[in-house]
């Protein structure tokens, strides 16, 4: 495979759009789906910090609707404690239940646009499906059941930074406290503005120069299990490549095809967080295709070439009917097991403390692996009693069972709840970055194209560009700056922001310095009024600095 070759990617600002009105101390919000009062105390930080949904966003009617028909239909309370679909109090089977397998495999093929691609045994997504309870604990059981830094064998965990803050913790708590490589993306001219597939490649040569840790016929003895064959990887790629948390960016589809590759070449498993896909700010936005999706047809295309070419040497050892048989098809699987999971979740959705996600994988072996890991086998799928209430909203309803669908009765109940999200996520985002344009100094920016908004975050960069200089004779200190809007004045009008410094890699030599000019705000918890007054705030902050204050 030839090396990617670097390609600029210059950063975008959005859009001048007219300034909202100046806020008021109680205004009211009206959208499709409630009406909200909201009143702002100056005594109290506004938090732009808090990546959380608003509590009336929670589908709370809908889950008291869904609850209530799972517990009292006796269809619902199977009595048989092994079969594959479970009453919601039993042990759930390893993977989840099966019907609720099906149906998010249905209705994420519906979300993507179409991008069901079954095997050649005709198995839909369910065989590669296991459910979590959340992304968090899903990376975490990635990691555990897919690496082995302790022994050497997995040799480095690679990071794409600027990254979600939280997740660094759990690489750490999985053996990788000195094994972190920060990844940037967006690049910058420190990286020479080479593509992340580029700067990926680099960073797993540099590794691969290296003298390995292990030894190869001793390395992944401490993690075996008696009868278990477990798939280990050289290393791991950690993600969010869709409406990106802190940045929101997304990755093209050229870049998410040659990160793959890599990932083929050198034995990385890719996992991506896919939490804010259904969550573009336009109605209607088909995300684009998971690495998951890309690395499945090069599975499927891979076999079908091995196949080929077995066949030409051996003559074809199909059936008469000219369908493999189950037994090839897993073989093949334990050849090429694919080099992606899909972490998601309906914490984003629904409601986080429902504690409940699914991951995808490329092929069943490694949803396997995830699903029979000794603790999921012992107490059985996690957060199973929820995911059978999930199931009354992510069916397909039929004329007879339209409450789970709510209003729009030809709809999934999920989408509906969907939709009355990213409505107000889009309301919330234009006035916010309309309010960045107008309290915020001249020359600062969000790095994102506007038209492909999604998510929960703004990535913004205050101030003018470094051959600038205001105040003292230097570039806005933004830290301090972010130090001072907390503190408000005089304890009134404070504001939280996340500083870029909160997103960076840990580790040596993975700094990125974007706290020197970038913050992250959520549009994911304040209201408009409010999120508006908390930019307002940020701008005076920066006006205190300019004047000489510090914190």
């Amino acid at each position: 495979m030839s090396a990617p070759q670097p390609q600029p990617r210059p950063q975008t600002s959005v859009p001048i759009r007219p300034a909202p009105p100046s806020p008021t101390t109680t205004t009211t919000t009206t959208t499709t789906t409630t009406t909200t009062t909201t009143t702002i105390d100056p005594t109290t930080p506004i938090d732009l910090l808090r990546g959380h949904p608003t509590t009336r966003l929670f589908a709370t009617s809908q889950l008291l609707t869904a609850t209530t028909k799972i517990l009292t239909n006796p269809t619902h309370l199977p009595p048989n404690s092994l079969a594959e679909i479970r009453h919601p109090l039993a042990y759930g089977p390893d993977f989840g239940n099966l019907n609720l397998r099906q149906e998010i495999s249905a209705w994420t093929s519906e979300k993507y646009g179409g991008e069901y691609v079954p095997d050649d045994l005709g198995r839909g997504a369910e065989s590669r499906i296991n459910m979590t309870c959340g992304a968090s604990y899903g990376l975490m059981n990635a990691l555990q059941q897919f690496t082995s830094p302790g022994t050497g064998y997995t040799r480095r965990a690679f990071v794409v930074s600027p990254t979600y803050f939280l997740a660094c913790s759990i690489f750490m708590d999985a053996g990788f406290s000195e094994l972190v490589t920060a990844i940037p993306y967006p690049s910058t001219e420190d990286t020479g503005h080479a593509s992340l597939p580029s700067l990926l490649l680099s960073a797993v040569q540099f590794e691969e120069s290296k003298s390995p840790r292990f030894s190869p016929s001793t390395g992944l003895l401490p993690i075996s299990r008696t009868g278990a064959t477990k798939k280990i990887y050289k290393y791991v790629l950690y993600c969010v490549p869709t409406y990106s948390n802190p940045t929101g960016t997304t990755w093209d589809l050229e870049t998410r095809k040659q990160v793959l590759e890599i990932a083929r070449r050198w034995d990385i498993l890719v996992i991506s967080d896919d939490v804010y896909d259904f969550l573009s700010w336009e109605k209607g936005t088909v995300p684009p295709p998971r690495l998951v999706t890309l690395d499945r047809r090069m599975v499927l295309e891979r076999a079908r070439v091995r196949r080929e070419l077995r066949e030409r040497e051996k003559g074809d050892e199909r059936r008469p009917d000219g369908k493999l048989v189950e037994q090839e098809v897993v073989e093949e699987e334990e050849e090429d097991a694919g080099n992606t999971i899909s972490n998601s979740s309906f914490s984003k959705l629904l409601g986080p403390g429902l504690r409940c996600g699914w991951q995808e994988s490329a092929t069943p072996r490694l949803a396997r692996q995830l699903a029979t890991g000794g603790a999921n086998h012992s107490g059985g799928s996690p957060s199973h009693y929820v995911a059978c209430i999930l199931y009354e909203l992510i069916k397909k309803p039929t004329p007879t069972s339209g409450d789970a669908a709510g209003k729009d009765g030809e709809k999934r109940g999920v989408d509906v709840v969907i939709e009355g999200v990213q409505e107000e996520l889009g309301k919330r985002a234009e006035a916010f970055i309309a309010a960045i344009e107008k309290y915020l100094p001249k020359g600062s920016e969000i790095l994102h194209r506007p038209e492909q908004g999604g998510g929960y975050f703004l990535w913004v960069g205050i101030g003018p560009e470094e051959d600038e200089h205001e105040g003292d004779g230097s570039v806005i200190d933004v830290r301090e700056v972010c130090k001072l809007a907390k503190l408000g004045v005089e304890g009134k009008d404070g504001v939280i922001v996340q500083s870029g410094d909160m997103s960076e890699a840990p580790g040596d030599g993975n700094r990125l310095n974007v706290g020197e000019r970038w913050v992250r705000i959520a549009v994911s918890y304040c209201e408009v009024e409010e999120g508006v007054e908390g930019i307002r705030r940020l701008g005076r902050a920066v006006e205190r600095w300019k004047k000489g204050e510090r914190a």
